[in-house]
């Protein structure tokens, strides 16, 4: 496959195929956006049920990593929802019957030495390095919760 700009925007030559596939990365776009928008949806819109942005990052998810056995298992797993942490009206991408936000579990790797399939695929990684990533990851997770939803009075 050959990776060409073409007019305002790339397009994708398939091999075999004398036209670019401007529609194939029209739909991989829109799928990623799609994901993208399922993941904000928490810190945009913390008074939508739960349920709701579980259905619409489920499908996002798989349309994005495909239906692969890792994913399916992943959205089974990780749920947006309230969380038992210090405040329960915060709606985050969790793990476990417990609801531990995955931003808890990455924070909580932090400084952790690499794991060994990690040093084995990246021998040049550095501790520093590792560490960089866990931090990064913390805080995109973090950015992606919804802020504590605010008592509007007695109902």
């Amino acid at each position: 496959m050959v990776f060409a700009a073409r007019g305002a925007g790339f397009g994708v030559q398939c091999k075999g195929c004398e036209n670019y596939c401007e529609a194939t990365l029209t739909t991989n776009f829109l799928i990623k956006s799609t994901f993208l928008s399922s993941l904000v949806s928490i810190a945009r819109q913390p008074s939508t049920l739960p349920s709701e942005l579980n259905e619409e990052f489920r499908r996002a998810l798989l349309d994005f990593g495909s239906m692969t056995d890792d994913n399916v298992s992943a959205v089974d797993r990780v749920l947006m929802q309230r969380t038992n942490g210090n405040d329960p009206s915060v709606i985050a991408l969790t793990v476990g019957a417990n609801a531990v936000p995955l931003a808890s579990v990455t924070n909580s790797a932090e400084g952790s030495d690499i794991p060994a399939g990690v040093r084995g695929d990246f021998p040049e990684l550095e501790q520093a390095d590792w560490d960089a990533v866990l931090r990064v990851v913390t805080m995109i997770l973090t950015a992606l919760e919804s802020e504590p939803l605010l008592e509007t009075g007695p109902e």
